[in-house]
């Protein structure tokens, strides 16, 4: 059975292939696709690991403020920089006075995965093309690599024909690599951020049932995660582009 698996990747600590796990199609495809936390404290080694990986596209998922307090260092790495705040820059804006800024109710992860239901699909929908259409190997991140980043990479699970249990095992596997280091080190960067309250427990945290609750409603309310993209404009194209065939598939 597969294991998600920590890729060392010097300034990281959650950065992982999101290939791997099996679907009544085949497996998918490794070396492809990958997941991550903020990459503001990449070293040279890092930088050099990244280029044999192959990266080509860096996604960003963060908002104004948080790459403005720690930008992603990629130095001189050649690659496709793209800048996607899944929560529109409305959560977290350069300009705190932005007339549509979303203030939660509750400062918390069920509350943001709800607020990323009810107003952001254009922005998944978006992320997913973005990923479906890239040409070699990619990483998408926001800061911890687990909530933004986890709800994409559940997505793209959920699309490829990923068994529920182990698209809920992918994003619960973040707990094992986020601890006290991964906590000191964004607390500097991500404490005034607004979004969250309890850092301490709500940076490390991705609880089964977060995830698990969030697909179902997805399911309840607009028929599964496809048809919850297709609503939010995602490529009708892109679920085909993201399928394998096989275990031996080169694509997703």
């Amino acid at each position: 059975m597969h294991q998600p698996t920590r890729i060392e990747i010097g300034g990281t600590f959650n950065f992982r292939d999101i290939g791997g796990w099996d679907t009544p199609a085949g497996r998918v495809a490794q070396h492809k696709v990958f997941r991550s936390d903020g990459l503001s404290s990449l070293t040279d080694d890092a930088r050099a690991r990244l280029q044999e990986l192959g990266i080509g596209t860096v996604i960003d998922l963060r908002e104004e403020r948080e790459r403005t307090n720690a930008p992603n260092a990629l130095g001189d790495l050649q690659v496709n920089h793209v800048h996607a705040p899944l929560f529109g820059n409305r959560l977290y804006p350069a300009d705190r006075e932005r007339p549509d800024r979303i203030v939660l109710e509750k400062r918390d992860l069920e509350t943001l995965y709800g607020v990323l239901l009810d107003h952001f699909a254009l922005n998944v929908a978006h992320v997913i093309d973005l990923v479906a259409n890239a040409q070699g190997p990619l990483v998408y991140h926001c800061s911890a690599g687990k909530d933004r980043t986890g709800v994409v990479t559940a997505f793209i699970h959920e699309l490829v024909g990923v068994a529920r249990d182990d698209v809920v095992t992918d994003y619960n596997a973040t707990e094992q690599f986020l601890g006290a280091e991964f906590l000191a080190a964004i607390s500097a960067n991500f404490a005034n951020a607004g979004i969250v309250a309890n850092l301490s427990e709500t940076a490390t945290q991705a609880p089964r049932v977060y995830m698990d609750n969030m697909l179902r409603r997805v399911d309840d309310e607009f028929g599964g995660v496809e048809q919850f993209l297709l609503s939010g404009g995602m490529n009708t194209k892109t679920p085909c582009l993201l399928y394998t065939s096989d275990a031996a598939d080169d694509s997703l």
